[in-house]
């Protein structure tokens, strides 16, 4: 829902409006219609801080106002918000625009977790969201089963050898230090004179030690 074309924001540690002209509200998004002076842009950004909710559209279009007109973005958070929860805010704001925020049934949050997503499987997710009433949590969930998150493979346990104590992998496959010296003592006392017949069996051993390694 649009103003008439106007912002009016509270003028700090007062109970009266300040008038911003050329600037459209809307619950979800705020409309530059000119370039405002600085002042104008403090007034904003004092106004916001007032907000108890929805302010998280009117802050990254403020800020990328500002970027736009050669400000330094980052003077205009208020200490209330912290530069890391900021610049999501910018990344959700400048990656859904004004005209893009079209799901009436969903919050900042909503779209927020959608982020990592190309822009069209980011809509696709929020026009179902939107039409089932989902959750963030189930917005979230979409996103993970669309991403195909691959299941992290546990670590072994990492144990000292008993018989040579250097640290190894614990798995059922043994010492890789110990098979190998017993690979070579094999050899070293072996009664073939051609080692060569042993160079392929001595090469798979040394690789799979290696590689547990």
């Amino acid at each position: 829902m649009e103003t008439s074309g106007t912002y009016e924001v509270a003028r700090p540690d007062a109970r009266e409006l300040m008038v911003v002209p050329n600037v459209t509200f809307r619950t979800n998004a705020l409309i530059f219609k000119r370039v405002l002076v600085e002042g104008d842009y403090r007034v904003i950004c004092s106004g916001l801080t007032t907000f108890s909710e929805g302010r998280q559209w009117h802050f990254s279009d403020l800020w990328r106002e500002l970027v736009l007109r050669g400000y330094e973005w980052v003077e205009y958070i208020p200490d209330s918000i912290d530069l890391g929860t900021a610049q999501t805010w910018r990344k959700v704001g400048d990656k859904f625009l004004p005209d893009d925020r079209v799901y009436d049934k969903l919050l900042f949050s909503h779209y927020a977790a959608t982020r990592s997503l190309p822009d069209v499987e980011a809509h696709k997710i929020l026009e179902a969201a939107n039409e089932s009433e989902w959750t963030e949590k189930a917005v979230r969930e979409a996103v993970k089963l669309l991403l195909g998150n691959p299941q992290k493979t546990p670590k072994p346990k990492v144990i000292q050898c008993p018989h040579c104590d250097n640290w190894i992998a614990e798995t059922d496959k043994g010492c890789p230090w110990c098979i190998l010296q017993t690979t070579l003592k094999s050899i070293r006392d072996s009664d073939e004179n051609d080692l060569g017949v042993y160079s392929s069996w001595v090469r798979d051993v040394c690789d799979e030690a290696l590689a547990e390694v």
